[in-house]
């Protein structure tokens, strides 16, 4: 997004290293080239026919889909104004001219790393806030001492604690395994397997307790090690099927066991 002349140059010098570059000669073609494409990064010349720099990256910024790509900005070399300018429209960048392209290689290679992190970043606060609002349990807890690291928003409810309460309790003062079982000995092979399917039961803080299905899962690859618990409450399932055998086993009437 640059002056022809310009725009040949970056072409040349980025291409023989493997980037697919595109081209805009003005402010307009390159909202156009945005209409179909998304560029991980953008280099922009603040002089241009039409809308300028500034115009440009301003229109940029406006739009959701492009509004995270990060924009180099090529200014004057002593042109403080501009700089100022730019990074007001929200450049992410800015590289002088003449312009020296192995400086700004590195400046394009900074800005896809750090765009990345940053996407990697939101990606990571939408998934915590998507397993925060989601209906199962998820809980974590320490893999060596049993110690519960955080606990989403249907956990919290559920056991009936505050998130502040559940970080000072171990997991297996809430999770007792079935049949009589302990819950640590069932847990046992999950650093082998990485991976298990259970079934306990869960005690709140009220002193009730019902029953729950799901996965356990560790990760060992985090320091200190941790479990992830992913837990469905089966309490209205099993009460369901309760009432099932009910009606198959007794007469709906009499109450007295039918012929079957």
């Amino acid at each position: 997004m640059m002056t022809r002349e310009c725009a040949c140059y970056v072409r040349r010098h980025f291409s023989d290293e493997g980037y697919r570059v595109l081209l805009a000669g003005s402010g307009e073609e390159a909202l156009t080239v945005l209409e179909t494409e998304v560029p991980a990064v953008i280099l922009l010349d603040i002089m241009m026919p039409g809308m300028d720099g500034f115009a440009t990256c301003t229109a940029i910024k406006s739009s959701q889909e492009h509004s995270n790509i990060p924009v180099i900005m090529l200014t004057g070399m002593d042109d403080v104004d501009a700089v100022e300018r730019a990074y007001n429209c929200g450049a992410w960048d800015f590289t002088a001219k003449p312009i020296n392209w192995q400086i700004l290689k590195y400046r394009v290679r900074y800005a896809l790393r750090a765009s990345e992190a940053f996407r990697a970043e939101r990606r990571a606060a939408r998934l915590s806030r998507t397993i925060d609002n989601g209906h199962s349990e998820v809980l974590t807890f320490d893999a060596d001492t049993g110690m519960l690291r955080s606990a989403n928003n249907s956990a919290r409810k559920n056991l009936g604690y505050d998130l502040d309460e559940l970080l000072g309790l171990p997991f297996f003062s809430l999770g007792h395994g079935t049949a009589g079982t302990s819950l640590a000995l069932e847990l046992e092979a999950l650093r082998v397997k990485g991976q298990l399917n259970l079934t306990l039961t869960l005690l709140r803080k009220n002193g009730t307790r019902y029953p729950a299905e799901g996965i356990f899962l560790y990760s060992g690859d985090e320091k200190p090690h941790q479990v992830v618990c992913i837990l469905q409450d089966t309490s209205e399932r099993k009460r369901v099927e309760a009432e099932l055998h009910r009606l198959a086993h007794y007469d709906d009437l009499t109450k007295l066991p039918n012929r079957r």
